[in-house]
């Protein structure tokens, strides 16, 4: 499976993936993996590598003003502290991370706000579930499938992300919590979590659907060029579909989306 993310001692980097088509020599897609907050030069340089594209497929942002997160953050961290285990963890893994005032903190950006959604030749790959899901970020039977995959998980990796969670968070209040701290958190039980529970709920079918709009687009207007701007945690379900379709790995450019100092 691919790496979706390497933490080295300098930093957190996240892969650009190149691909050509084994039959189609000159056909090539740009998949690009990242975090959904990180530094303002990683969007930037992410940026001018899709700048060669002939069409970007995007991943549907969800731009809210400072207000509408805070009052997120204050909503998701209240189920943090609920007394059922199960919308505890929920909160753990679905409340804005980072929260605003440590990504003030630390000189971070939202990607929504990095990107220039409006281009003529940039669509959503994600559009239709978008519609869909509204303000909710997700469509309300997927949250039905979340809570009962959720379900199924150890008690205690549920009871140590809880905890991790309140833990970091207590540190954004009194900003001593840092950027190595912020890491630890995301990455505890990260991947069992994104097995178990994100996969098949949230993440296959948002692969399927954008590689549906890549193929339309392939077929129509036969581009030499695509590229794919999502979350990281897409970039082995696409890797996958990718291969399927007849394209093959040529190149991986890793690029630091956070500073660790």
């Amino acid at each position: 499976m691919p790496q979706i993310y390497d933490v080295r001692p300098d930093g957190v980097y996240v892969p650009v993936r190149r691909y050509q088509h084994a039959r189609k020599i000159k056909m090539e897609v740009v998949l690009a993996g990242v975090l959904h907050t990180g530094e303002k030069k990683f969007y930037q340089h992410v940026d001018r590598i899709l700048q060669g594209c002939d069409v970007v497929i995007y991943e549907q942002p969800f731009p809210r003003d400072q207000e509408t997160m805070q009052q997120l953050d204050d909503d998701w961290r209240k189920l943090l502290y609920d007394e059922d285990l199960d919308e505890a963890f929920l909160a753990s893994i679905y409340l804005p991370m980072p929260p605003q005032k440590f990504i003030r903190n630390h000189g971070l950006k939202d990607e929504s706000h990095c990107f220039d959604y409006s281009q003529s030749h940039w669509l959503s790959g994600d559009g239709a579930w978008g519609q869909e899901a509204k303000d909710a970020a997700l469509p309300d039977e997927v949250w039905q499938r979340i809570r009962k995959a959720i379900r199924t998980l150890d008690t205690t990796v549920k009871q140590e992300k809880v905890a991790a969670a309140k833990k970091f968070l207590q540190g954004v209040d009194v900003e001593t919590a840092s950027m190595r701290a912020y890491v630890d958190f995301r990455n505890l039980h990260e991947e069992e979590i994104e097995r178990s529970v994100n996969k098949h709920t949230v993440v296959d079918p948002r692969d399927e659907m954008t590689l549906g709009v890549f193929d339309k687009i392939v077929s129509g207007r036969k581009p030499v060029s695509v590229g794919i701007l999502f979350g990281n945690g897409h970039v082995p379900g696409m890797d996958t579909l990718l291969h399927d379709r007849g394209y093959v790995l040529r190149e991986v450019t890793w690029l630091r989306v956070l500073t660790l100092t």
